[in-house]
């Protein structure tokens, strides 16, 4: 599902620059290069052509939109280098709880994930000129730079110069700088490239025209080549021309040559980020989608191809964007929203819900939206993708949004961490949602919700008082409750706010024992450890150090769950901690 975004471009019949090679063998001194220039200027098939002449171990990952949520790139870079080195064992993710620790949990990432990089060997980040400016990403990259050990480089593939951020690491030889004047084609590159793909080679002289015409860009070399083959240029015609109005300009000369039904192909197909031949045909209702497929790249109609248990294809970014604009002045608005509609649900079958989510928003399809994102919504926050979640829901209108409680729910989830007291003003109105659809596992869930922003602000605990008496009311429904994980997480949230605020509460032995048999139920490590938490803070507020001790002894074995989170086990050492102090053993507090 994630194939195209990690897997390295397939180049084919491609010029070998040595000058680059060469050059870039020196910048390799340095930790890191960063490779920029404009759109089709070679920067994709010189890396790949390059490492792939070398034989270098390789990580590719093409950045997207996507990433502007860092928690999405450490979870995409942590697949890739999961497949790379075909462990099982996943690489951390970065949920809300590393949130002001981020350049601490930057290098413990990175410094795993170049483990499982064979050396010599390389990590590319392409595309990055679609990480917004204001983005944690430079930051990342700068606390990366740090740590990239002996025998592994990074190269990073942009459109745009590297940031101001990383200004002092390029001062400190960190990162090395190959840009724009060096990709550009030299006279005697423009003259090995045109022999290389022209069946018969014009001349000398048209040559060099051709080399002026385009200024040394790569793209606009090879379109002028496709024309040639068709007709003779008079090259004198494109003096007027910038080198990304001749790519629009001939663009269009390619679409125009292609047949009724590859145009209308392409143009349905540009709705896919990327595709199969199966998915194409799908799309289209073309009975051959891979003979097309074919044709289009046996012409270098600017499309890649990426292999794997079933071939993909994504268009040039460029392409695709010409793609686009030209099916938006073809189809009309409701064909378009069909189109994406489609897309979007070929794209949900096959894994790609980031994008089938865009296309359902761009189509206007606002229900799907929410159906796929209360479908993905635990996993998203398990992964620690909070703000891409929350960039979602609020992207919905508001008469949507609170059409469904459990969209208000899992943005209280997303806030409650950061900002306590706006997840808690979600959790309510969640809660009377679900009061008013009388559903209630979203009211248990939404109660706890309320009930661990209050915890978590650690400010005042009076607030409590307000939601304890819905706790009585919930325990005579507790049996109807389906959900041994809800039945968990209420009786363990429970528990920790009777211990903490009404420890004589008339329920209380009936919350503990409930809180005991979650153990024995086949939920997540996490909550079963919030339990033997509950228990302990009973024990330590009794003054019962004995009892204590033997259930921080109880989470030291279980605290090996694969599925802890990073705060339930900065709650259990803070817990520990204050046993230590209150049995006066300072040197253990820390």
């Amino acid at each position: 599902m994630y194939l195209a975004k990690i897997s390295r471009p397939r180049i084919q019949k491609v010029l070998q620059r040595w000058r680059l090679f060469h050059l870039l063998d020196e910048t390799r001194a340095c930790q890191a290069t960063w490779v920029c220039g404009p759109g089709g200027s070679g920067k994709t098939t010189f890396i790949a052509s390059y490492i792939e002449e070398n034989q270098l171990p390789c990580l590719w990952y093409q950045i997207d939109e996507g990433d502007s949520d860092i928690a999405a790139f450490f979870y995409y870079l942590g697949v890739a280098g999961k497949a790379l080195a075909r462990e099982k064992k996943d690489l951390p993710f970065l949920t809300p709880e590393y949130a002001f620790g981020i350049p601490i949990f930057t290098r413990r990432f990175f410094e795993k994930l170049f483990d499982r990089v064979k050396k010599p060997g390389v990590v590319v980040l392409d595309n990055y000129q679609d990480v917004p400016t204001e983005c944690l990403l430079h930051e990342v990259i700068l606390n990366t730079l740090s740590v990239i050990p002996e025998g592994i480089n990074l190269f990073i593939l942009s459109r745009t110069e590297p940031p101001p951020i990383l200004t002092r690491a390029m001062a400190n030889n960190l990162l090395a700088e190959i840009g724009w004047p060096a990709l550009r084609l030299q006279p005697q590159e423009t003259r090995d490239l045109v022999r290389l793909l022209s069946r018969t080679p014009p001349s000398e002289a048209v040559i060099d025209s051709l080399h002026k015409k385009v200024d040394g860009w790569l793209a606009g070399l090879l379109l002028l080549l496709k024309r040639a083959e068709s007709e003779v240029i008079d090259t004198g015609t494109f003096t007027q021309f910038t080198s990304s109005e001749v790519f629009d300009y001939f663009t269009s000369e390619i679409f125009d040559k292609a047949d009724k039904k590859t145009q209308a192909f392409l143009l349905s197909t540009s709705v896919l980020p990327t595709f199969s031949a199966t998915m194409a045909q799908n799309l289209t209702g073309t009975d051959n989608a891979e003979k097309i497929l074919s044709r289009i790249r046996q012409n270098h109609w600017f499309t890649e191809r990426f292999l794997g248990r079933e071939t993909r294809y994504q268009y040039h970014p460029l392409f695709r964007e010409y793609l686009q604009n030209k099916a938006v002045q073809a189809f009309t608005s409701e064909h378009m929203a069909r189109l994406k509609k489609a897309a979007a649900r070929l794209l949900e079958s096959n894994g790609q819900i980031e994008q089938s989510i865009e296309l359902f928003f761009e189509s206007g399809h606002l229900h799907e939206v929410v159906r796929l994102i209360l479908n993905h919504a635990e996993m998203l926050v398990i992964q620690g993708r909070n703000q891409t979640l929350e960039k979602w829901l609020r992207r919905l209108p508001e008469d949507v949004f609170y059409k469904y409680p459990y969209a208000v729910y899992w943005l209280g989830v997303c806030r409650h961490r950061l900002v306590p007291d706006e997840g808690r003003a979600f959790f309510e109105k969640a809660f009377s949602l679900f009061e008013e659809q009388e559903d209630t596992e979203g009211i248990c869930l939404s109660l706890c919700g309320i009930l661990d922003s209050i915890t978590f602000a650690w400010d005042s605990f009076k607030p409590l008082d307000q939601w304890i008496p819905k706790l009585t009311q919930l325990s005579t429904q507790y049996e109807t409750l389906t959900s041994p994980k809800v039945q968990g997480t209420l009786s363990v949230v429970a528990l920790f706010v009777l211990v903490f605020r009404e420890p004589n509460h008339p329920e209380f032995k009936t919350w503990e024992k409930r809180s005991q048999a979650v153990l024995q139920e086949n939920i997540p490590g996490d909550i079963k450890l919030r339990a033997i938490a509950a228990w302990t803070w009973q024990r330590l507020f009794l003054g019962n150090l004995a009892e204590a001790g033997h259930f921080i002894e109880m989470h030291r074995e279980k605290v090996q769950f694969t599925d802890i989170t990073p705060f339930t086990v900065f709650a259990l050492k803070n817990m520990e901690a204050f046993y230590h102090f209150l049995s006066s053993n300072s040197e253990k507090c820390s």
